[in-house]
């Protein structure tokens, strides 16, 4: 039994194990959450480009949602 166990398969899925899922001492969700988040500015970016192609300006709800989830992305990049 390794540190990040609590000894009962049951236990272990529900509450943690499988929520920090490692190999060895590599942290799996830290790669993939790095390049789920720089996927998804460049989908919303994509979203803005998709907006000012169509109409030839960009509404303020889509500034707002761009601020926010850019505000979201670099604090997850800042604190991680």
């Amino acid at each position: 039994m390794d540190n990040h166990s609590h000894g009962s398969f049951g236990l272990d899925f529900w509450v943690g194990r499988e929520l920090n899922p490692r190999l060895g001492s590599f942290d799996i969700k830290f790669v993939a959450y790095r390049v789920a988040m720089i996927f998804w500015l460049v989908l919303n970016l994509s979203f803005l480009a998709k907006q000012w192609e169509k109409y030839g300006y960009v509404t303020g709800r889509m500034w707002a949602y761009q601020l926010s989830t850019g505000i979201y992305v670099l604090d997850y990049f800042w604190n991680e």
